[in-house]
């Protein structure tokens, strides 16, 4: 799977306020192979139910899982527990000969977004635009208490001797990621150099 971004800003009029303010409309676009692709969204639009964001692909998109929910696309329609995409969750998105590109513009990007985690497996959004260090993204202060990240063909174990081991070292834009964890938490991922990615709210009076 691989993950486009761009950008555009919109002009939204406040004649009250006698402002317009600039919002920052972010692209999302992944290409998915024909087979199991674990992603997540950085941003998404307003409407987000599998139905809008599946689109025109649907039927060539098999069926979606999410932590303890999955709907399928059968006889021309969605059927299952999950309804809605949303962006603190990871999912696999199955896809049916030829790759498809999945792609939409949305208004929610926020880095510093707040998962809260259970105890034990948790499939979780990477809600950044850049990839970062595995390390150095997940906070000191909760660190401890991540006992392994799998990715898509790819996992670390957090070691109390050696710290991370393993193929996984980096977050990628895009990704889903199964974190297991020791006990119930609340983290946002750190903004690390390679991370950061700024995004501003401009406003012009007239």
């Amino acid at each position: 799977m691989d993950s486009l971004k761009e950008s555009h800003i919109i002009m939204v009029p406040f004649p009250k306020l006698n402002e317009l303010i600039f919002i920052l409309e972010q692209l999302y676009e992944f290409i998915l192979d024909d087979h199991a692709n674990l992603v997540s969204f950085y941003t998404l639009p307003e409407e987000n139910s599998i139905e809008d964001i599946i689109g025109e692909h649907s039927g060539n998109v098999m069926g979606i899982l999410a932590a303890g929910m999955a709907s399928a696309y059968i006889n021309g329609g969605w059927f299952g527990t999950l309804s809605e995409i949303t962006l603190d969750a990871g999912y696999w998105i199955i896809v049916d000969e030829p790759s498809v590109t999945l792609s939409g513009l949305g208004v929610t990007y926020d880095p510093h977004r707040v998962f809260d985690l259970h105890t034990g497996a948790n499939l979780v959004a990477y809600p950044n635009l850049s990839a970062a260090d595995l390390s150095a993204s997940i906070p000191d202060a909760v660190e401890p208490l991540f006992l392994a990240i799998l990715g898509s063909g790819v996992a670390a174990y957090n070691d109390e001797n050696y710290g991370w081991v393993g193929a996984l070292s980096s977050f990628d834009s895009g990704s889903g990621y199964w974190m297991i964890v020791s006990e119930d938490l609340s983290f946002s991922y750190e903004q690390t150099d390679l991370a950061r990615t700024e995004i501003k709210r401009y406003v012009e009076t007239r």
